[in-house]
């Protein structure tokens, strides 16, 4: 597959009284919190959103939260049985 170049862009929202301001803020913000959803655009003009997972974010799960049926969790038949 041929390498092709594509336009990346984010977006932060910060609050500054001069654009300079708003660029460093940004900067800032960025650096500290890397983000997670990109538009990239194509030689062809198509986009794509592309979500990237965050590197810090953790997905945990608590068994009993997921469980509908506790009672069920623990096999009670023999090996074997069942259809």
């Amino acid at each position: 597959m041929s390498k092709q170049r594509f336009s990346v862009t984010m977006t932060v929202s910060v609050e500054a009284e001069t654009p300079q301001e708003a660029a460093e803020a940004a900067s800032a913000e960025l650096t500290k919190s890397p983000p997670t959803k990109f538009d990239v655009v194509d030689e062809s003009g198509s986009t794509f959103h592309v979500i990237r997972e965050h590197p810090h974010r953790s997905v945990d799960t608590i068994e009993s939260e997921v469980v509908q049926y506790p009672e069920f969790m623990e096999n009670d038949a023999p090996p074997g049985a069942g259809g």
